[in-house]
């Protein structure tokens, strides 16, 4: 069922255009139902999770590379799944309205379903192979939906940094879970063990693993791509940025803590980087006047806050990280929805242009200000719950004391900035002075009712999980469960009575409070200071990236196929050259080697070779090159006859005969003599390297003929098992279908390739 579950996604995605071409107005609500109905599912299953158990689907895919289609929900799989699923319904409902009359709302909800199936197969993957595969996918979905108005340039900007920054992370990822696979001899997620850090491929396994966490979680300093990202319509921003990708990478930490977490490497890098990021989003958000970049800002702040939690590792840190993925994405979700509708009742997200909407506008208002405080931590909200679970974690968090008390410090700052802001959201767009020009023709108001029901479902949320934090207890405790590697007991509840989290908690409002009163002042003063940013280094690298390639390609791919000869030659005479000398002598067994005296046939065409090889460097017309490497041929399938492989030799007659043809015919078209000679200096390089390539080639085959042979022989194997195995009498066709399948496969590649450019060619000519 959970393949069904995934794969529900694409399949729906594909038909997607049709139901807008169809349902028109009503798209939105159309398209909602298929996420909707996972969300019902998940629900359906989680008394299960809850009670301990895990649902689990195992399909073999390629067994030989360990990779299937394996699945497994279990409690931290389900968090994700819900919100994944859940808000996905709601922003799918705010898109309708939001993009409503756009010709191209069929390509969004295209988009929007491979997303959120690309994420739920990464949240419920239990093999590294596929998970990576499905994490790719989420790279390139979020890059079309980033990129989703490419007629401007900023959108494509935004697109290409996040797809190369997470991209990139991704691979590195990549490399991190073959050598996790090489570790614990499975590619199996719930199948590694813990304790890894003794091997020697620990580190760089944990290095690789993540880079590619960090990146797709926005950790500082890969944090440049989600502001850019903001470019992306409203609902992507929601989606993505605030519940669900960027969540990705947070999902993977916890899930890898307890097999790479525990280690010093761990505790230091995990929960450096998430404090250094925690801090960098409080401050850089505090400048910003852009809403969607204020709350992009803030994210990333928060995102460091989950990661610094994960890399504390003891279980109120990972109780606190688990509970803030929900709380982090109910008033976030709502925050980017609501600002979209403000945008698209005002026509502006600067706010500096935005006050005094609270009478226009007074449903919005409320709503901002519900999920606005609750970020800020008020008490009787769920991010207040959130708060004082991260401050409880946070006196306890394993630094040396003094370390311990800068992360509290750095933790009561980041809130009261967060307190700040919150006041900024609210207070300076919908109380004040009205700013905005009145426009008679379109007055402002509340946005339609399918662009609040999404921000109103996650509001009330907020504050039923702020009233009854009860009601999250068990989902919580089963993700904690899950990352700690065993049963945690745990009560959330809104009153823990007086105590030193309390009273840092109010101590940070009411800090925030003071500081909302100097806000202008500081964000002036921190524009002014904060003039680096790491958008400068990304543009650098690519900018080199690309010099680098323009200066491979004058060089390299200049048109001239002799160069293309010279560089393939040498580069295959290095390495394998390399490899024969350093490696191949212990392979070597000089007691098997025979020299046999040649033959009187042998000596005459391997002399004629010769020459028509040295008359074919100095043929000066084409048709003579030709007919020479016509006659090479030639003689080599009389080779195949005196070693008695006459259907070898059959076929070699045909295929110089056909490629003589063919040359003959591309020819045709091309001045009968060559007009340019290669200088002297040309002339030596390419002796060079047709000696030392034939040099190579000598040695592969005489090393083939030394080396000793298992005692099995393999002719033998391929007549006992071609019919058995692979069901076929044609030994040949079976060793080319079958056991050299891959192999077969990249030749029709090959083949289909080289067709492609022949027709292409042709059409050109016509």
């Amino acid at each position: 069922m959970l393949i069904v579950v995934v794969l529900a996604g694409f399949i729906a995605a594909l038909g997607a255009p049709a139901v807008v071409r169809v349902g028109k107005t009503r798209a939105g609500w159309l398209i909602a139902l298929v996420p909707a109905a996972l969300c019902g599912y998940f629900f359906w299953q989680s008394p299960a999770v809850f009670s301990g158990q895990a649902v689990v689907l195992d399909w073999p895919w390629v067994p030989s590379l360990g990779l299937g289609l394996s699945f497994r929900l279990d409690g931290l799989g389900l968090i994700l799944a819900l919100l994944i699923s859940g808000i996905g319904a709601l922003v799918a409902v705010y898109a309708g309205e939001y993009l409503k009359g756009r010709p191209d709302m069929g390509r969004f909800f295209l988009y929007h379903l491979m997303f959120m199936a690309s994420m739920l197969g990464v949240v419920l993957a239990d093999n590294l192979l596929a998970l990576f595969v499905f994490w790719e996918l989420t790279s390139v979905t979020s890059y079309l939906l980033i990129g989703f108005d490419h007629d401007r340039a900023e959108a494509r900007a935004g697109a290409l940094k996040a797809l190369l920054i997470t991209g990139g992370g991704g691979l590195a990822m990549l490399a991190g879970f073959v050598l996790l696979g090489q570790m614990a001899g499975t590619y199996t997620l719930s199948a590694l063990p813990a304790g890894l850090s003794a091997d020697s491929r620990y580190l760089p396994a944990l290095v690789l693993i993540l880079l590619g966490t960090f990146t797709k979680s926005a950790q500082w300093p890969f944090h440049i791509w989600l502001p850019d990202a903001m470019q992306a319509p409203t609902p992507v921003s929601a989606y993505l940025h605030s519940a669900t990708m960027v969540k990705a990478g947070v999902y993977l930490l916890a899930r890898f803590s307890p097999i790479l977490g525990g280690s010093p490497a761990w505790f230091y890098v995990v929960s450096g980087v998430g404090l250094v990021t925690m801090l960098a989003g409080a401050v850089l958000a505090v400048k910003q006047t852009d809403l969607k970049a204020i709350l992009a800002y803030s994210t990333i702040g928060w995102l460091g806050v989950l990661v610094m939690l994960l890399g504390w590792g003891q279980d109120e840190a990972i109780a606190a990280a688990m509970l803030g993925v929900v709380v982090h994405a109910l008033y976030k979700g709502a925050l980017f929805l609501l600002a979209g509708g403000i945008d698209h009742e005002a026509g502006t997200r600067d706010i500096r242009q935005l006050g005094g909407l609270r009478r226009a506008m007074p449903l919005t208002a409320a709503l901002t200000g519900l999920v606005a405080f609750s970020m800020a931590g008020l008490p009787l909200l769920a991010g207040f719950v959130a708060k004082e679970m991260l401050l409880e974690a946070a006196l306890h968090s394993g630094y040396p004391p003094v370390l311990e008390g800068l992360a509290v410090v750095a933790i009561v700052l980041a809130a009261l900035v967060n307190m700040a802001i919150a006041l900024r959201l609210f207070h300076g767009v919908f109380w004040g002075s009205p700013r905005l020009p009145t426009a008679a023709d379109r007055p402002v108001h509340d946005p339609p009712l399918a662009m609040l029901l999404g921000p109103g479902i996650l509001a009330g949320l907020t504050l039923l999980f702020g009233l009854w934090p009860g009601a999250l207890n068990a989902l919580v405790r089963e993700a904690t469960a899950v990352v700690a590697g065993m049963g945690v007991p745990m009560k959330l509840a809104l009153w823990h009575g007086l105590s030193l989290p309390l009273l840092l908690s109010m101590v940070a409002i009411v800090a925030g409070i003071g500081f909302y009163l100097v806000y202008d002042r500081v964000a002036a003063w921190l524009g002014r200071v904060l003039r680096f940013s790491f958008n400068c280094v990304y543009d650098g690298a690519v900018s080199g990236l690309l010099r680098l390639a323009q200066v491979t390609t004058e060089r390299l791919q200049n048109g001239r196929l002799r160069y293309y000869l010279a560089t393939i030659l040498s580069t295959s005479v290095v390495l394998v050259g390399y490899t024969l000398v350093v490696h191949a002598r212990g392979l070597v067994d000089l007691s098997r080697m025979q020299v046999l005296p040649p033959t009187f046939y042998e000596v005459l065409l391997g002399g004629v070779v010769v020459v028509v090889a040295v008359m074919i460097t100095r043929a000066r017309g084409r048709l003579t090159a030709i007919a020479g490497m016509g006659v090479i041929g030639a003689i080599v399938a009389l080779f195949f006859v005196l070693f008695s492989a006459p259907d070898l030799a059959v076929t070699q007659l045909l295929i110089e005969t056909l490629m003589v043809v063919v040359f003959l015919l591309a020819f045709h078209f091309l001045p009968r003599f060559f007009k340019e000679s290669t200088s002297r200096t040309g002339r030596i390089r390419d002796v060079l390297i047709s000696l030392a390539m034939g040099l190579v080639a000598a040695g592969l085959v005489m090393l083939a003929t030394i080396i000793p042979q298992p005692s099995d022989d393999i002719a033998t194997y391929f007549i006992e098992n071609s019919y058995r195995l692979a069901h076929g009498r044609d030994i040949v066709n079976v060793i080319l279908v079958d056991f050299r399948g891959v192999d077969t496969l990249g030749e029709i590649a090959v083949l289909a390739i080289a067709a492609t450019g022949v027709y292409a060619l042709l059409r050109s000519k016509r």
